[in-house]
């Protein structure tokens, strides 16, 4: 069986995923994402990558676009990243899967 991984972002950021097999398109806003996903065939994909710094839209309004995709989704943190959506999501994915803390706590 053959699977398909879509990464949608920044193209500069995404360059190295395509040596591992994923589709990588540049999206530079939400909006573009939108776009793209309207115009292809999502249920041809197993896994869509987005990356954070070019989501633009608020976290209750992701958690519903989420939920409406036929296939998993994974927010990669970027070094541009300000909303630490990425970060929160795969600490809780490890957390809940692995029983894994993979950031420790920073002490004020």
């Amino acid at each position: 069986m053959f699977y398909k991984f879509l990464a949608l972002g920044r193209e500069e950021i995404l360059e190295p995923l395509g040596a591992l097999g994923f589709e990588v398109r540049d999206s530079r806003n939400f909006k573009e994402v939108k776009e793209i996903l309207e115009n292809i065939q999502l249920e041809e994909y197993h896994f869509l990558l987005i990356t954070e710094d070019i989501i633009d839209i608020p976290p209750s309004e992701l958690a519903k676009f989420s939920s409406r995709l036929p296939i998993p989704l994974l927010i990669l943190p970027t070094p541009t990243s300000q909303k630490k959506l990425g970060r929160e999501l795969l600490g809780r994915l490890v957390r809940e899967n692995l029983g894994i803390e993979l950031w420790k706590e920073k002490s004020p």
